[in-house]
């Protein structure tokens, strides 16, 4: 695995401390229905909107007032938490914005993961878990026979399912 273990061990720590935040919050809401299971669902992304989003923007803003010409000329990417396709489609990882795509698939999974853990039935969540778990390496072994850079084929969000699906196992 050419990101090592240190991005693959945060990815399973990531999947596995957001899904206990998101039962605790499903937990709290089911006897109030949809509607508290909606308040939880932005309850969850205003939290991480506070936590994530100003030091990240300070640092891509700085940055390309600084004039770092690599954030400078795909900053929109950036702000749009999409350098991860850029990198797959337009330029490819360099210099100081390398290790950017890897906030973007963050954030990718926190927009997605949420509406599996708090809208699932209970009895279909493990299944969306192993079906997670699967599609990791599937996606990976898919972007080998289209002949993807190492460093590409874990561009792509499906790419990390596999630890963020582990952690996921691991909290419910």
């Amino acid at each position: 695995i050419p990101l090592g273990a240190g991005v693959t061990l945060f990815f399973v720590l990531l999947g596995y401390l957001t899904t206990r935040v998101l039962l605790n919050a499903r937990q709290l809401a089911e006897p109030e229905g949809d509607a508290a299971r909606w308040r939880a669902w932005r309850r969850f992304h205003a939290r991480r909107l506070l936590r994530i989003v100003p030091p990240y923007y300070i640092l891509i803003g700085i940055a390309a007032a600084v004039g770092c010409e690599p954030v400078r000329n795909s900053f929109w990417w950036h702000v749009c938490y999409l350098t991860n396709w850029g990198f797959l489609y337009s330029w490819g990882p360099e210099g100081p914005n390398a290790h950017l795509w890897f906030v973007s698939v963050m954030e990718q999974f926190y927009w997605v993961w949420p509406f599996f853990v708090i809208f699932l039935p209970e009895r279909r969540l493990m299944p969306a878990v192993l079906f997670a778990i699967a599609v990791g390496p599937m996606t990976r072994v898919i972007c080998q026979a289209y002949d993807y850079s190492p460093f590409q084929l874990f561009m792509w969000p499906t790419s990390s399912f596999d630890a963020l699906g582990v952690g996921a196992l691991l909290a419910i």
